[in-house]
């Protein structure tokens, strides 16, 4: 391969952030990383394949989490679900911003960005709200392993289409089917 065409590769691989080798999927976070991080979730085609866990290939999605700067022991997170439009930095990461300012923990969930959706708001077939639920859950399960996380204090907020996520991580059906133990969220709010 010539030098530009290698060049433009990896450049078109940095600005699409997709996984690499390098960015397995995390199984916990015991050893207390922040920034991006990349995990597995189930994508069902609906909410009866999702309770009733029926082929429930995983994808490979991703999170950024950004703890309060003056933590000094395990802090109350929220995990941000995004709505139609996609994750925003005027809305997911602005809320995570002031949610870090009164010491919480924010960790922006992407759902669309790894499964190649840019939007929803135009056509909801796209990605079943199925799906947001089950990784906003499994976002839970995972923030629930970080030792600088009060894993009793872990909450979610969703705007939007990522309200009725939000709704939806309530009902146990759906969080049984993506987590084993007693783990959910102790606050939930539906903007």
């Amino acid at each position: 391969m010539r030098p530009i065409a290698v060049r433009l590769s990896l450049l078109i691989l940095l600005v699409a952030g997709t996984a690499t080798a390098a960015d397995p999927p995390v199984q916990d976070l015991v050893d207390g990383r922040t920034g991006k991080i990349y995990f597995a979730s189930p994508t069902p085609a609906g909410f009866f394949a999702l309770a009733k866990r029926e082929a429930l290939a995983k994808t490979v999605i991703f999170g950024t989490l950004v703890l309060p700067k003056k933590a000094t022991g395990p802090v109350p997170a929220m995990v941000i679900a995004h709505g139609s439009a996609g994750v925003s930095h005027e809305r997911e990461f602005w809320w995570a911003d002031h949610l870090n300012d009164i010491g919480v923990a924010a960790f922006v969930v992407d759902s669309f960005t790894p499964r190649n959706i840019r939007e929803t708001a135009t056509d909801q077939t796209q990605l079943s709200t199925a799906a947001n639920v089950a990784d906003a859950l499994a976002a839970l399960r995972l923030l629930a392993t970080h030792p600088q996380v009060d894993k009793q204090r872990i909450g979610v907020i969703g705007f939007s289409k990522g309200g009725q996520v939000a709704l939806y991580t309530t009902l146990e059906p759906f969080r049984r089917a993506v987590i084993d133990d007693q783990t959910r969220f102790k606050k939930v709010f539906a903007l």
